[in-house]
Protein backbone atom coordinates (compact mmCIF):
# COMPACT_ATOMS: atom_id res chain seq x y z
CA UNK A 1 0.00 0.00 0.00
CA UNK A 2 2.74 2.51 1.19
CA UNK A 3 4.42 1.56 -2.55
CA UNK A 4 1.38 2.47 -4.50
CA UNK A 5 0.98 6.09 -2.33
CA UNK A 6 4.80 6.80 -3.32
CA UNK A 7 4.08 5.67 -6.82
CA UNK A 8 1.29 7.86 -7.30
CA UNK A 9 3.38 10.77 -5.62
CA UNK A 10 5.70 10.54 -7.71
CA UNK A 11 3.61 10.23 -10.62
CA UNK A 12 1.68 13.30 -9.72
CA UNK A 13 5.28 15.14 -9.23
CA UNK A 14 6.24 13.94 -12.55
CA UNK A 15 3.58 15.10 -14.26
CA UNK A 16 3.34 18.68 -12.58
CA UNK A 17 7.03 19.24 -13.08
CA UNK A 18 6.27 18.37 -17.13
CA UNK A 19 3.56 20.79 -16.95
CA UNK A 20 5.73 23.40 -15.31
CA UNK A 21 8.55 22.54 -18.25
CA UNK A 22 5.89 23.59 -21.48
CA UNK A 23 4.96 26.47 -19.34
CA UNK A 24 7.93 27.86 -18.79
CA UNK A 25 9.23 26.69 -22.89
CA UNK A 26 6.18 28.46 -24.04
CA UNK A 27 6.63 31.61 -21.51
CA UNK A 28 10.07 32.02 -23.25
CA UNK A 29 9.32 31.68 -26.92
CA UNK A 30 12.44 32.03 -29.21
CA UNK A 31 12.02 33.96 -32.60
CA UNK A 32 11.41 37.43 -33.68
CA UNK A 33 10.37 39.62 -30.67
CA UNK A 34 9.21 43.08 -31.01
CA UNK A 35 10.28 45.05 -27.92
CA UNK A 36 9.28 48.79 -26.57
CA UNK A 37 10.50 50.80 -23.80
CA UNK A 38 8.38 54.05 -22.22
CA UNK A 39 9.96 56.15 -20.10
CA UNK A 40 7.86 56.22 -16.86
CA UNK A 41 8.97 59.56 -15.39
CA UNK A 42 6.11 62.30 -14.53
CA UNK A 43 8.03 65.23 -16.87
CA UNK A 44 8.27 62.86 -20.00
CA UNK A 45 7.48 64.06 -22.91
CA UNK A 46 9.22 60.56 -24.77
CA UNK A 47 7.40 58.58 -27.08
CA UNK A 48 9.46 55.26 -26.64
CA UNK A 49 11.92 53.32 -28.69
CA UNK A 50 10.91 49.95 -30.24
CA UNK A 51 12.97 47.55 -31.96
CA UNK A 52 12.53 44.20 -33.47
CA UNK A 53 15.19 41.36 -32.61
CA UNK A 54 16.04 37.55 -32.97
CA UNK A 55 15.87 36.90 -29.63
CA UNK A 56 16.31 33.33 -27.83
CA UNK A 57 15.56 33.92 -23.91
CA UNK A 58 16.88 30.91 -23.14
CA UNK A 59 20.40 32.80 -24.40
CA UNK A 60 20.04 36.54 -24.31
CA UNK A 61 17.84 39.72 -23.14
CA UNK A 62 16.07 42.14 -25.15
CA UNK A 63 18.98 44.52 -25.82
CA UNK A 64 18.71 47.01 -28.24
CA UNK A 65 21.20 46.24 -31.27
CA UNK A 66 21.69 49.77 -32.26
CA UNK A 67 23.77 50.07 -28.65
CA UNK A 68 27.00 48.59 -27.47
CA UNK A 69 25.82 46.88 -24.46
CA UNK A 70 27.64 44.91 -21.85
CA UNK A 71 25.68 42.31 -20.33
CA UNK A 72 26.08 41.05 -16.73
CA UNK A 73 23.94 39.58 -13.92
CA UNK A 74 21.54 37.60 -15.71
CA UNK A 75 19.27 35.23 -13.79
CA UNK A 76 16.08 33.45 -15.52
CA UNK A 77 13.78 31.75 -12.75
CA UNK A 78 10.58 29.92 -14.78
CA UNK A 79 8.87 32.76 -16.80
CA UNK A 80 11.03 35.66 -15.02
CA UNK A 81 14.15 36.77 -16.55
CA UNK A 82 16.24 39.93 -14.82
CA UNK A 83 19.98 41.34 -16.16
CA UNK A 84 21.98 44.65 -15.53
CA UNK A 85 23.73 45.97 -18.18
CA UNK A 86 25.74 48.73 -19.19
CA UNK A 87 25.89 50.65 -22.56
CA UNK A 88 27.97 52.97 -24.15
CA UNK A 89 26.71 55.91 -26.26
CA UNK A 90 28.20 59.29 -27.67
CA UNK A 91 27.45 60.99 -24.88
CA UNK A 92 28.28 58.61 -22.37
CA UNK A 93 28.12 55.95 -20.16
CA UNK A 94 24.94 54.23 -18.62
CA UNK A 95 24.23 51.39 -16.85
CA UNK A 96 20.50 49.41 -16.06
CA UNK A 97 18.94 47.00 -13.99
CA UNK A 98 15.78 45.11 -15.71
CA UNK A 99 13.01 42.39 -15.00
CA UNK A 100 10.80 41.27 -17.22
CA UNK A 101 8.48 38.64 -17.06
CA UNK A 102 7.27 36.10 -20.28
CA UNK A 103 3.61 35.08 -20.39
CA UNK A 104 3.24 33.38 -23.83
CA UNK A 105 3.77 35.70 -26.36
CA UNK A 106 4.23 38.62 -24.61
CA UNK A 107 6.49 39.79 -22.22
CA UNK A 108 6.45 43.02 -19.37
CA UNK A 109 8.78 44.66 -16.98
CA UNK A 110 10.77 47.68 -15.92
CA UNK A 111 14.14 49.06 -16.55
CA UNK A 112 15.56 51.79 -14.17
CA UNK A 113 18.71 53.00 -15.72
CA UNK A 114 20.92 55.47 -13.83
CA UNK A 115 22.09 58.41 -16.54
CA UNK A 116 24.91 60.66 -15.23
CA UNK A 117 24.63 62.71 -18.49
CA UNK A 118 21.31 64.30 -17.13
CA UNK A 119 22.64 63.77 -13.09
CA UNK A 120 19.73 61.36 -12.39
CA UNK A 121 18.09 57.79 -13.22
CA UNK A 122 14.70 57.01 -15.33
CA UNK A 123 12.16 54.10 -14.71
CA UNK A 124 11.18 52.17 -18.11
CA UNK A 125 8.11 50.28 -18.70
CA UNK A 126 9.41 47.69 -21.11
CA UNK A 127 7.03 45.62 -23.14
CA UNK A 128 7.82 42.55 -25.66
CA UNK A 129 5.36 40.50 -28.20
CA UNK A 130 6.34 37.53 -30.53
CA UNK A 131 6.17 38.20 -33.80
CA UNK A 132 7.12 34.91 -35.26
CA UNK A 133 10.37 32.83 -36.33
CA UNK A 134 13.24 34.58 -37.34
CA UNK A 135 13.88 35.02 -41.09
CA UNK A 136 17.46 33.59 -41.26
Amino acid sequence: MKSAVRLALWLLGAMASLAGSADAQDATRAGLWQFTSQDQSANSASGGTSFTSCFDPARSVPTDPRLTCSVRGVNRSGTRLSWAMTCTVPQGVFSSQAVAEFRGGTMNGTMTTIVPMIGGQMTQRISGRYLGPCNR
